[in-house]
C-alpha cells in the first residue's frame, strides 16, 4: 500500500481502552480521522460515537469493511474474536492495530502474519512498553552487542488486575479513578472473568522480554496457580529462547490495588547486564564487564507508559512516516510464550513451541 495524505482509521470494540487510548490518540493525530466505530454492543457504540462526536457507526463488521473508505483498523475486541477480525481487516487490504494478546492461539497469529505478508499490510500490536525510550535503548543495547551474547534473561510483573476475582467479580473502577479518567466507560471484570493473568499481563511481559533480546521461545515449562481465584493469577515459566538464551518469567495479578507495578526485567551477557525498570523507576542500568557502567531515566512521567503511541504508530505507518514499532512478529513470541505455558501447566510437561502448530490445537483451560 502506498502512502496516503490522511490515515482513516476504523475502530472495531469501542470499550474502555479504546475510548481511553485508542480513539483520543487518534482524534490528537494531525493527519488522522476516526472513520467509523464498530461494536455488538449498541449503548456502548452510541455513547463513544456521542462522546466523540463521530457519525459512522455499525454493528456489522462486514457493513463497515464494505461500505467505508479506512486505511487501516483498530481492534480492541475481547481476545478470542481478535484472529477472525484482523483477518477480514488484512483480507481487504487495510493495517491493523491488535490490542495485546494478538491472538489466543500461536497457530492464529500465524495466520495473520502470513495473510499480511501476502496482502503487504503490516500489523501493529498493542504492546505500549515497547514505546518508551528505556525499552528501545534497551533493545538497542543488546543488538549493538553492548552486553556481548545473551545468556539469562529474567522476567517479573506483578500487578493488581485480578485482586481476587472470586470475592469481587470485577473491577473495582474507583480503585482506577486517579490514573484513569474514564471519559466513556470504566474498566469492568469481562476479561478477567474470561482470562487470567496469563493473557492479559503476562502477554505485556513476555513481549517486552522477547522485544529486547530480539529471540523467540524453543520450549516452555510452566507452573500457573489459581489461588481461589477461578482464573490463573500466579504464572511462572522456565523458558528456552533461540540462540542458546535460556530465561524465567513470574506474574502475578494479586497484588494490593493502589500499588505501582513490579515490571523488571534483567538481561545478562557474556560481557555484562542491563537491569530495566519500567513502572517503580523507570529506568535502565547498564553495566559491562570492563567496569562501565550507564543509566538511562523516562524523564517524561506521560511516556512512561505511552498510552497514546500505538494508535498514533499505525497512522504514521499508514502514512508512510514511521516504521512499525510494535510488530505482529514480535507480538507473535509472546503469543507462543503464553499458548506454550497454558498447556505446559495443563499438562504438567514442557512444551516444545513447534507443537503449537499441529493440526486442530485449542487452547486448554488449566486447573491447576
Amino acid at each position: 500500500m502506498g502512502a496516503t495524505a490522511r490515515a482513516r482509521i476504523g475502530v472495531v470494540g469501542v470499550g474502555w481502552w479504546a475510548t481511553e487510548a485508542h480513539i483520543p490518540s487518534l482524534i490528537e493525530h494531525p493527519d488522522a480521522e476516526v472513520t467509523a466505530l464498530c461494536d455488538v454492543d449498541a449503548a456502548r457504540l452510541t455513547s463513544a460515537a456521542h462522546h466523540y462526536g463521530i457519525g459512522a457507526t455499525y454493528a456489522d463488521l462486514d457493513a463497515m469493511l464494505d461500505q467505508e473508505s479506512l486505511d487501516g483498523v483498530v481492534i480492541a475486541t475481547s481476545n478470542a474474536a481478535h484472529h477472525q477480525i484482523a483477518l477480514k481487516a488484512i483480507g481487504v487490504g487495510l493495517h491493523v492495530l491488535i490490542e495485546k494478546p494478538m491472538t489466543e492461539i500461536a497457530s492464529e497469529g500465524l495466520e495473520l502474519l502470513e495473510a499480511a505478508e501476502r496482502a503487504g499490510t503490516q500489523i501493529l500490536v498493542g504492546h505500549t512498553f515497547h514505546y518508551t525510550s528505556i525499552a528501545q535503548r534497551a533493545r538497542q543495547l543488546v543488538g549493538g552487542g553492548a552486553i556481548g551474547s545473551v545468556e539469562l534473561a529474567q522476567s517479573l510483573f506483578a500487578t493488581s488486575a485480578i485482586n481476587d476475582p472470586a470475592v469481587y467479580g470485577m473491577w473495582d473502577a474507583s480503585e482506577f479513578q486517579g490514573t484513569w479518567h474514564f471519559p466513556v466507560h470504566g474498566p469492568t471484570g469481562q476479561n478477567f472473568l474470561s482470562y487470567g493473568q496469563g493473557q492479559n499481563q503476562l502477554t505485556h511481559s513476555a513481549a517486552l522480554l522477547a522485544f529486547v533480546i530480539d529471540e523467540g521461545p524453543v520450549a516452555v515449562h510452566a507452573y500457573m496457580s489459581n489461588v481461589d481465584a477461578g482464573i490463573d493469577a500466579v504464572d511462572a515459566l522456565s523458558v528456552r529462547f533461540g540462540g542458546g538464551v535460556i530465561g524465567t518469567l513470574a506474574s502475578i495479578g494479586t497484588k494490593p490495588a493502589g500499588e505501582t507495578d513490579h515490571h523488571e526485567l534483567r538481561v545478562f551477557g557474556s560481557k555484562g547486564y542491563l537491569e530495566l525498570d519500567m513502572e517503580r523507576t523507570a529506568a535502565l542500568n547498564l553495566q559491562c564487564s570492563d567496569g562501565t557502567s550507564s543509566r538511562f531515566h523516562e524523564e517524561n512521567p506521560s511516556l512512561r507508559y505511552p498510552l497514546r503511541a500505538p494508535a498514533q504508530n499505525l497512522a504514521d505507518v499508514v502514512l508512510g512516516r514511521a516504521t512499525n514499532l510494535s510488530p505482529g512478529s514480535i507480538a507473535q513470541w509472546a503469543v507462543e510464550i503464553v499458548d506454550a505455558a497454558y498447556r505446559s501447566a495443563s499438562s504438567g510437561d514442557p512444551v516444545e513451541v513447534s507443537d503449537l502448530y499441529r493440526d486442530g490445537e485449542s487452547l486448554p483451560s488449566v486447573t491447576p
